[in-house]
C-alpha cells in the first residue's frame, strides 16, 4: 500500500506566502534555502495572551492574560493605530480550554498585518483552545419513553434556532422519516417518489418543480406540515436539494413545497426520486432524534445511549471566524473550531491569509473554510471532518484576464463531508492559478476534488473512498469550456471511486457510474500525468467531448466496464450551443492567446473531440468483460491519439470497444471485428503499444512501483514518485502521525 513520507520540514507563520509563491514556481534550491532562513524567524515583536480564567481588564500578558480573542484585536488595533504594527509582527497566544463565541469572531482591513509585520493567532504550545459556537444544554426532563425534554429558553436559548445539536461529539439527526440509520447513512433512509420509472436522462413534458406524489405508505398527516422540509435529489442523481415544505394535499397523497426543487430547468421531481422529510415532532421516533419546538422553546431529544445528566451542544450562531473583506497577513492557527449553523472560517476579499494546523468539525453551513476572491490565501495542515456540506472551498483570479488568484490547499486531512448534501466534495475550487496539494481525501457524498479552472495545478493528493450518494461522478471531478486550459493533473493516487445509483434491477447500491478522473463537458487543453488510478466503473480517466487534453504516464488499474471513457457531444447537442455561446466572449480576449488552440479554434467543429492524446499509460484489468476503452458515437476516435501504452488484461482477449466506421458486412470486415485488438490496431491506434506484464513490486497492496526491467520503462514510462503522495509531517499540521477515522473501507459497503 502507498504510505505518505514523513517530512520533517517547518513551514513557520511569518514566510508561509513565500513558500506558495516558490512552490508554485516550482523553485526547489529557493524552498530549500527558505527552509533554514524561516527555522530562525519564529520570534515576535509583540506578543498577547489569552485564557478561559482570563480577565479583558488585565494586561495580555502571560501572568495576566485577556479572557477573549475579541480584547486582544482590540489591543492590536490599538498599537497600529497609536504607532503602527513592530516589525516582526504580534502574536496572540490562546491558552488551552473552551471559548464559547458569543458572536461572529471578525477581522475586517483594521486588523490586517504586512509582509514584515504579520498578525498571528496561534494555539499556546500543544494546548488546545476550542472556539465554539456551541451552547450546552442540560437539565434534562422525563418527557415520553425514552424521550427527554429541556427548557432551552431557561438556558440563554430563546430565540435561537438552532439546526444542529451533538451527544457526546456526535451530530445527531433532526426528527425525520424515513429514519436515519447510522449504520447505512447513505444508502437507507429514502422514501421514493410514486409512479413509473423512467431514465433521468429521457425528458419529459410539464414536470413539476414542487410537488412530490407520495407512495401511500410514505404519506405522513403531519399536523404543521409548513414546519418541515424535505431532503430529495431531484431527477438527476448528481445533487440534492433542501426544500421548505407549505402544505399537503390529502386527498392527492401529496407534498406541496414552498419553491422549486431546483433553479435549472431540467431539475425536475420524477417518479423513482428518492427523499426524506424531516423537522417534525410526530416523527421523533428513533434513538438520536431531536426536535425542537419554536413556540415553546423545548428541546426533546431520545438520547441514543443511556446516560446520566444528559447533556448537548446546540449550534448557536452561524459563521464562527470571518476574515475581511480587505484583511491581509493574518494567521489563524491550532484551533479546534466547531459547532456552528454556518461556515466555520470564511476568507473574504483579502490577501496572504492563512488557515493553519486547526481542527475542524461539526459544521453546518456551506464549508468548513471558505476562501472567496481576495489571492494568495492558504488552507494548509488542518483535520477537517462532519461537514453539512463542503470541506473547503476556495475561488479567486480573473477569467478575464487570467490573474491568478494564488490560493493553495495542503496537507489537510478531510474526511466525512456532506452530511446534508449529496453534492459535497473535499475540497470544491473555481478560479485561475490555483492548487491543491497533497491532502488526503475519503468517505464524501461527492467527489474528493472538485472543479477547477485555468492554469490550476492538483497534485501529491490521495483521494479514496469518495461518492458514497451520487453518480456520474468522479473522485477528481471538472467541468469546463474549450477556453479553460492549462490545467495540470498529476502525482494523486485516486483509488476505489464508489458512486451510488439505480441499478438496471432497479436496486440501488455501489459502485455505479463513476470514474477517477472525469473531464466534463468539453473540458479541454488539461495534463494529466502521473497519477495511480484504480477501481472505479467507467474508467481511470473519461474525457466528455474535451480537445487537446494529455494524458500520458499514468497507471489504471481494474476498473469494471472500460478502463478508459471517452464520449463525444454530437454537434446539434444542446451543451455544445450553451459553450460556443460562451466560448466567443474569451476566443479573441487577449489574454488567452497564450493557448494558441483557442483564437484558431474553427467554431463549426468545436464540438468535435480532437487533439486528446493517451499515451505512455500502463493500463492493467483482470476483469475479461471489462473493454479497454468506451467509444461511443461522435467521438472520432482518428483525431485523437492512442499510443506507446502497455496493457496487461493477464491473457483475456481485448475487447477495445472500437467499432470501425465502415458499415461493410463482407466476411473480412467480420473476422478483424473478432479480434478488436487487431482491428484497432490496424487502423493505426495503438501501433505502438504492447501487451505484457508491467511488473509491479505489489498489486494486491496497492504497490505499483515497478520492478527493474519492466517493458514499461522501454516505452518511455517514467516511475511515479509515490512516496511524496498525501500528507507530510509539518509544525503546520494538525496531528501526526495522522489516525485515519473509520469509514466505508473498515465497514464494507451495506447492502440496502
Amino acid at each position: 500500500m502507498i504510505k505518505s513520507k514523513s517530512i520533517s520540514q517547518s513551514r513557520p507563520i511569518l514566510f508561509w506566502c513565500m513558500y506558495v509563491c516558490l512552490l508554485l514556481a516550482g523553485c526547489r534550491h529557493g524552498i530549500q534555502q527558505w527552509y533554514a532562513d524561516a527555522e530562525r524567524a519564529e520570534q515576535y515583536a509583540r506578543e498577547f495572551y489569552v485564557a478561559p480564567d482570563g480577565d479583558d481588564a488585565a494586561d495580555g500578558s502571560i501572568a495576566k492574560p485577556f479572557a477573549t480573542l475579541e480584547r486582544a484585536r482590540s489591543e492590536i488595533r490599538r498599537i497600529k493605530h497609536e504607532v503602527g504594527l513592530p516589525v516582526g509582527g504580534v502574536a496572540v497566544f490562546v491558552r488551552g480550554g473552551r471559548y464559547e463565541l458569543e458572536r461572529t469572531l471578525e477581522f475586517t482591513a483594521e486588523d490586517r498585518g504586512n509582509e514584515r509585520s504579520p498578525v498571528v493567532y496561534r494555539a499556546y504550545g500543544n494546548e488546545k483552545p476550542v472556539l465554539t459556537g456551541g451552547r450546552r444544554v442540560t437539565d434534562f426532563q422525563p418527557y415520553q419513553g425514552a424521550i427527554v425534554k429541556a427548557d432551552v429558553a431557561a438556558q440563554g436559548l430563546k430565540g435561537k434556532y438552532f439546526r444542529h445539536i451533538f451527544f457526546n461529539g456526535e451530530r445527531q439527526p433532526l426528527a425525520r422519516y424515513p429514519d436515519y440509520d447510522p449504520n447505512n447513512p447513505h444508502g437507507s433512509g429514502f422514501a421514493y417518489v410514486e409512479g413509473p420509472i423512467v431514465s433521468m436522462y429521457r425528458n419529459l413534458t410539464n414536470e413539476t418543480r414542487r410537488v412530490v406524489q407520495c407512495k401511500p405508505k410514505d404519506f405522513r398527516n403531519w399536523a404543521n406540515p409548513e414546519g418541515g422540509e424535505i431532503f430529495i435529489y431531484p431527477r438527476y442523481n448528481w445533487r440534492s436539494c433542501r426544500v421548505p415544505i407549505a402544505t399537503l394535499d390529502r386527498d392527492q397523497g401529496q407534498i406541496i413545497l414552498a419553491r422549486d426543487v431546483w433553479s435549472g430547468e431540467s431539475h425536475t421531481i420524477r417518479a423513482g426520486d428518492r427523499y426524506y422529510v424531516r423537522n417534525f415532532f410526530e416523527e421523533l421516533d428513533a434513538p438520536g432524534e431531536w426536535y425542537l419546538d419554536k413556540d415553546t422553546w423545548t428541546l426533546y431529544f431520545w438520547p441514543p445511549a443511556e446516560q446520566e445528566n444528559i447533556a448537548v451542544e446546540a449550534s448557536a450562531i452561524k459563521d464562527l471566524i470571518q476574515v475581511g473583506p480587505g484583511a491581509a497577513w493574518l494567521t489563524l492557527q491550532g484551533f479546534e473550531i466547531t459547532c456552528s449553523d454556518g461556515v466555520g472560517v470564511i476568507v473574504r476579499d483579502s490577501t496572504n491569509c492563512l488557515v493553519a494546523a486547526n481542527q475542524i468539525r461539526g459544521i453546518g453551513g456551506y464549508a468548513a473554510v471558505r476562501i472567496q476572491g481576495g489571492a494568495n490565501c492558504a488552507v494548509i495542515g488542518n483535520d477537517i471532518w462532519d461537514t453539512c456540506h463542503q470541506g473547503v472551498v476556495m475561488d479567486g483570479g480573473s477569467a478575464e484576464t487570467l490573474e491568478p488568484g494564488g490560493h493553495v490547499v495542503e496537507n489537510n486531512y478531510i474526511h466525512h463531508i456532506g452530511a446534508l448534501n449529496g453534492h459535497a466534495a473535499g475540497v470544491m475550487m473555481r478560479g485561475i492559478g490555483l492548487r491543491v496539494a497533497h491532502n488526503l481525501i475519503h468517505d464524501t457524498t461527492r467527489s474528493g476534488i472538485y472543479g477547477g479552472g485555468n492554469d490550476c495545478i492538483v497534485e501529491y493528493n490521495h483521494i479514496r473512498h469518495t461518492n458514497l450518494a451520487t453518480e456520474d461522478t468522479a473522485g477528481y471531478y471538472n467541468g469546463g469550456n474549450w477556453h479553460i486550459r492549462g490545467q495540470i493533473i498529476r502525482y494523486n493516487f485516486i483509488h476505489d471511486t464508489l458512486g451510488y445509483g439505480r441499478k438496471r434491477d432497479g436496486t440501488w447500491g455501489w459502485p455505479h457510474a463513476s470514474c477517477c478522473i472525469y473531464l466534463d463537458d468539453d473540458h479541454s487543453g488539461t495534463t494529466v500525468y502521473g497519477n495511480i488510478l484504480a477501481r472505479s466503473v467507467t474508467g481511470g480517466v473519461f474525457v466528455h467531448g474535451g480537445r487537446d487534453n494529455h494524458i500520458e504516464n499514468n497507471i489504471l488499474v481494474n476498473h469494471d466496464l472500460r478502463q478508459v471513457t471517452y464520449s463525444g457531444h454530437a454537434p446539434t447537442a444542446p451543451v455544445v450551443a450553451k459553450h460556443l455561446e460562451t466560448f466567443k466572449r474569451y476566443k479573441d480576449n487577449p489574454a488567452y492567446a497564450k493557448y494558441p488552440e483557442v483564437p484558431a479554434m474553427d467554431l463549426d467543429t468545436a464540438w468535435q473531440m480532437a487533439g486528446n492524446q493517451f499515451v505512455r499509460n500502463i493500463i492493467y484489468y483482470r476483469d475479461p468483460e471489462s473493454k479497454l476503452y468506451g467509444l461511443r458515437r461522435h467521438d472520432i476516435p482518428e483525431k485523437n491519439v492512442f499510443d506507446y501504452n502497455l496493457i496487461w488484461s493477464f491473457g483475456n482477449k481485448i475487447d477495445t470497444g472500437y467499432k470501425p466506421a465502415s458499415n461493410d458486412k463482407n466476411s473480412s470486415t467480420e473476422e478483424a471485428q473478432a479480434d478488436s485488438w487487431s482491428t484497432w490496431r490496424a487502423d493505426c491506434f495503438d501501433k505502438h503499444s504492447i501487451v505484457a506484464d508491467p511488473m509491479f513490486i505489489n498489486p494486491e497492496k496497492d504497490d505499483y512501483r515497478l520492478k527493474p526491467g519492466s517493458p514499461a520503462l522501454k516505452l518511455g514510462f517514467k516511475p511515479i514518485p509515490v512516496d511524496r503522495i498525501g500528507l507530510y509531517r509539518s509544525k503546520l499540521r494538525a496531528t501526526w502521525p495522522v489516525a485515519e477515522a473509520v469509514g466505508v473501507r473498515e465497514l464494507g459497503l451495506p447492502t440496502q
